[in-house]
């Protein structure tokens, strides 16, 4: 899942930095893509003015000029429902972390990598870099021998064409390649689910 920041266009917001100040939502409260945006944005020494709500709270204040943008994880291949909703009534923009920016996140962040979404990701948008995390099964070493955590990671191996039927954009996925990328962000992966990569 990548993290989208998105914003209005006429909001002067070239890059995260240029949120400093300004009213924005940073997801649902407690969710994942509120926990990274606020840890990431923390690291990079930015403080928005937080306006916490629910995605229609986000949608309805970027309508109505009272918020900037929000953020929101989608799925890296598109434009989802939301910023599809929006882009009806309001000219929207993603903005993303310049290199710098990303290098200060990886150094802290377990499990975060950056990804660059494609120039016109939105029509007329630049590429910009921001957050992905990779979906995971996790599992404490204590509850799940080697035997059970290797026939879950095949299981989910042999039956990924389930998977792609039901979430079409990974069709390319390499399963086996994003469990490694996994532990090289700093999650560990369980000795049993290892020996599926080999």
């Amino acid at each position: 899942s990548i993290l989208n920041i998105a914003v209005r266009a006429d909001a002067g917001v070239a890059n995260v930095k240029d949120l400093q100040g300004k009213k924005f939502n940073a997801g649902i409260r407690g969710s994942g893509a509120e926990m990274l945006t606020r840890e990431a944005f923390s690291l990079i020494g930015i403080e928005p003015n937080w306006s916490p709500g629910t995605v229609q709270d986000a949608v309805e204040g970027i309508q109505n000029r009272q918020v900037v943008g929000y953020s929101k994880y989608g799925p890296g291949i598109g434009i989802d429902a939301t910023l599809r909703e929006l882009l009806t009534s309001t000219e929207m923009r993603l903005v993303g972390f310049d290199q710098s920016q990303q290098d200060k996140v990886l150094a802290r962040v377990k499990g975060v990598d950056f990804k660059a979404l494609p120039e016109n990701f939105i029509p007329g948008q630049k590429s910009v870099t921001t957050p992905v995390v990779p979906i995971i099964y996790a599992t404490r070493l204590g509850i799940m021998n080697d035997e059970t955590a290797y026939a879950v990671a095949k299981a989910i191996y042999d039956n990924r064409q389930i998977l792609i039927d039901t979430w079409p954009h990974l069709k390319d996925f390499d399963f086996k390649q994003q469990a490694l990328r996994s532990e090289q962000l700093g999650i560990p992966l369980h000795p049993g689910a290892k020996q599926i990569g080999r």
